[in-house]
């Protein structure tokens, strides 16, 4: 009671908060299952937000408020284009620096120093690539929880228990990773079919004999001159 009530004073009406739990499980159903697909998207648009912000802000410490929308027009390009990619990269970059530094606390100062560094070291070496090699089940992981959360959230805003709230998440954040997951294994199996049809009919096209011409049936010949009379 007293959360709603937080909530409430927080977010006004009690229809805004309906208003805003519907629109939240709505965008939590949408990320949960189809985030991968639209991840792409979605980080090319944060970079765009991000670098737009950025450039005219630099603009605005210029007291020039056309440069200020010049270098916003030019950072949001430069920063969809960062963003959409190198997410693979970034997104296997962070999951691997926080396996590393999990690591160099788990070694605890029991250990040296030097230790701890070489051995994190070798650890952000080895999830980054793991964290690439499954990168894409790492977004559906994701995009799945983010989903999840913002369902949960949703749910209870729209008057659910908690403990309601929270199930019903965790639901949507399963169902979705599961689905995800078994739509990209699908994508997979099928850029995999459609490349080796096309090897196979490239090879067919550089191994195949040279057409032989169509031998063309002889004329008939005249026909014998009559006899005389």
């Amino acid at each position: 009671m007293g959360t709603m009530l937080a909530a409430t004073n927080i977010l006004g009406t009690p229809e805004i908060i309906l208003l805003v739990g519907a629109l939240l499980i709505l965008a939590g159903i949408v990320l949960a299952f189809r985030g991968r697909r639209m991840w792409a998207g979605l980080m090319s648009l944060i970079g765009a937000i991000i670098g737009g912000s950025l450039g005219y802000l630099f603009g605005l410490m210029m007291n020039q408020w056309v440069t200020a929308l010049i270098l916003s027009m030019v950072g949001a390009f430069l920063g969809s284009l960062i963003f959409g990619y190198i997410v693979k990269i970034a997104l296997a970059l962070v999951m691997a620096l926080l396996v590393a530094g999990l690591s160099y606390i788990a070694l605890g100062s029991s250990v040296s120093q030097d230790v701890r560094v070489a051995a994190a070291s070798i650890i952000l070496l080895v999830a980054y690539t793991i964290a690439y090699w499954f990168i894409q089940e790492i977004i559906a992981l994701v995009t799945a929880l983010i989903g999840g959360i913002l369902i949960g959230i949703g749910s209870y805003l729209l008057g659910l228990a908690p403990n309601t709230a929270i199930a019903i998440g965790a639901l949507v954040f399963f169902l979705g990773f599961i689905i995800q997951t078994v739509d990209y294994r699908r994508d997979k199996k099928r850029r995999a079919a459609v490349r080796t049809r096309q090897v196979y009919y490239a090879q067919q096209q550089v191994y195949a004999p040279p057409s032989q011409p169509i031998a063309q049936s002889p004329e008939p010949a005249p026909p014998p001159p009559p006899p005389p009379d």
